[in-house]
């Protein structure tokens, strides 16, 4: 299992998405992807 990149459990929380919100594991998947080509492009 690949953990999710530095910083996105913070943002998720201030998102106030909860585990149960229909939308949180797409935008937990997104979110994790945004960073790790923010992290690649340095």
């Amino acid at each position: 299992m690949a953990y999710p990149p530095a910083g996105s459990d913070r943002i998720m929380s201030e998102l106030k998405l909860g585990k149960q919100a229909t939308g949180y594991k797409n935008v937990q998947k997104v979110l994790n992807r945004f960073i790790s080509e923010l992290i690649g492009s340095v």
